[in-house]
């Protein structure tokens, strides 16, 4: 199975990368724009907005949000403001390190919290909802966390749903299912949050849907970021076949998945997914932006 995409962006013309410093990471966030962080001697964003069917940039703006006394790893919008988040927080002498910070797009600091160590990925919702899943490190502890006389990791039960002040909301049941690595999260259009959790040496699929829990089954070879599709997922390859996709339906029946474009397979040194919606740069610093319907 394949799709065809339209056009592509040129992403080293598009953004001026010597003056904005190093790409940290890059999301989607729900309003559908794409968001960069970028560090060097501050922390710059950079919001998207995007044409997804046709596949084109239809406005940029770049926010210059200061110094901050941690490293962040994660962007997403909440609300008028961003929020940014590092995957690491130390607890030593009864404190807990705040790793996550909301700001305005002046680079005004609103508010600052801890949502745990060990984070593996964090999306916001419309409502405002952050939500957090957790590797290893931050699901049985670790800098200072789960020791005997410190409390237990905030992330101990692998995805955990936040609001906007750092409380939490909701987190996930390990008796029904033990996850002791979260590798990635997606969330429907509808707020559906699907995520791939590690039990031994397989990944399932789970899903939260805000009032039941499901598992809906094993994903082998696929431990990647996904996409959710009307009838199916698209799932990316592990740390070693990145830019392998597979398409997966409802059913649990798998084929081989391409992007391409001019007549060629896309071959992604990054990706990052939401919803249906994809984002691809290759190893010549193209640029794709598509949403799947299939």
């Amino acid at each position: 199975m394949k799709i065809e995409l339209k056009n592509h962006i040129e992403l080293n013309e598009l953004l001026d990368h010597k003056a904005l410093g190093k790409m940290v990471c890059r999301s989607i966030g729900h309003d559908g724009c794409v968001y960069f962080l970028y560090r060097s001697e501050i922390y710059r964003a950079v919001k998207l907005s995007v044409d997804w069917t046709n596949g084109l940039i239809t406005d940029q703006s770049i926010y210059e949000l200061g110094v901050f006394d941690t490293y962040l790893h994660f962007v997403q919008p909440i609300g008028d403001d961003i929020l940014l988040v590092g995957a690491c927080s130390e607890f030593n002498e009864e404190c807990a390190e705040p790793n996550a910070v909301i700001v305005g797009k002046d680079g005004e600091i609103k508010s600052r919290f801890c949502l745990g160590d060990g984070i593996e990925c964090c999306f916001v919702t419309s409502d405002e909802h952050i939500v957090v899943a957790y590797f290893d490190e931050g699901i049985f502890g670790n800098n200072g966390w789960g020791e005997v006389d410190s409390p237990a990791p905030l992330g101990s039960a692998g995805l955990v749903v936040w609001d906007k002040n750092g409380c939490k909301l909701w987190e996930h049941d390990q008796s029904k299912f033990f996850v002791s690595h979260c590798k990635s999260l997606n969330i429907s259009d509808d707020g559906k949050i699907y995520w791939l959790g590690d039990e031994g040496a397989e990944y399932h699929l789970c899903a939260y849907d805000g009032s039941a829990f499901s598992n809906i089954g094993s994903v082998r070879g696929y431990s990647g970021d996904f996409l959710i599709l009307e009838n199916g997922f698209v799932f990316g390859g592990d740390h070693t076949h990145r830019s392998y996709f597979s398409y997966r339906n409802r059913s649990g029946e798998c084929q081989r998945f391409t992007f391409e474009y001019d007549g060629k397979e896309i071959i992604s040194e990054k990706y990052c997914f939401r919803g249906n919606k994809a984002l691809l740069i290759d190893m010549y610093g193209r640029m794709f932006c598509t949403a799947v319907n299939i």
